[in-house]
């Protein structure tokens, strides 16, 4: 009993605390510069829902969780899908890490903790609400593991290192929840997005190909090309015939299948 209330009390210390250092010493520093003179909110209104959501999920969940383990609401189902949307939808323009490995962890995280909110809303079951609150962490150890291993140079690259840390943090937060074999199921979904994210890539660009008129394609290409060389900096997965769609399947076929 005495355990049970320690731990109670700590892990909101914990997850604030941990939250917090990472919040001023990198997401406003780093991921949404606020303090920049051309700042735009409108621009970077899907990034900043979700960095509030989740937040805004975790003090509602502890403050609730003062006296007892809470029961999940509409509300909270809500909050969950919508952060699980904003992530899918960023996952499409990330372009830290290897995109073949970093995409589909993220996609793989946000429909788990989809998942696992929709269990417990549907079901009125306290575990998997805390469960799904649980893996909001995956999204925040990253930041620290990118840190630790930078500042040690565990490994040799950056998208290296970004890659493993957001794997190895998706890893740590679904050992938290304590849902059997939630770590496992990670594994196979991310290998599942893998393989459906190169068939998806490949099949658009094959129908782009042999559907869309010729002089249409010389046309992408022509104006694509001219992009390239503009944005070769910035966008340097940029390559025609290409259609963006969400997650992966927005990823260029050329980054999926990488020639060797």
């Amino acid at each position: 009993m005495m355990l049970e209330k320690a731990t109670t009390l700590f892990e909101p210390f914990w997850v604030f605390s941990t939250y917090a250092c990472v919040f001023v010493f990198h997401t406003f520093r780093r991921s949404l510069p606020i303090r920049r003179k051309n700042f735009n909110a409108f621009r970077h209104l899907t990034l900043i829902c979700h960095i509030a959501i989740p937040v805004a999920e975790l003090f509602s969940y502890h403050f609730r969780a003062t006296n007892s383990q809470p029961s999940p609401t509409a509300c909270d189902l809500t909050l969950c899908l919508a952060h699980s949307f904003t992530a899918l939808r960023l996952v499409s323009r990330l372009s830290a890490g290897d995109k073949v490995i970093a995409r589909p962890n993220y996609q793989s995280i946000a429909l788990l903790r989809a998942t696992l909110s929709l269990i417990g809303y549907a079901r009125g079951d306290k575990f998997y609400y805390r469960a799904s609150i649980r893996v909001i962490h995956g999204f925040v150890y990253p930041r620290i593991l990118i840190k630790a291993m930078s500042t040690y140079k565990i490994l040799p690259t950056q998208a290296a290192i970004y890659t493993a840390s957001n794997f190895t943090a998706s890893i740590i937060s679904l050992h938290e929840t304590q849902v059997l074999f939630g770590p496992h199921l990670f594994v196979i979904l991310i290998g599942l997005n893998i393989f459906l994210n190169r068939w998806v890539a490949a099949t658009v660009n094959h129908w782009y190909l042999m559907y869309v008129p010729r002089f249409t394609v010389r046309e992408s290409v022509a104006s694509n090309n001219r992009q390239e060389r503009q944005h070769s900096t910035t966008n340097p997965c940029f390559s025609s015939p290409t259609i963006w769609i969400c997650g992966e399947a927005t990823a260029c076929y050329q980054s999926t299948n990488p020639t060797p």
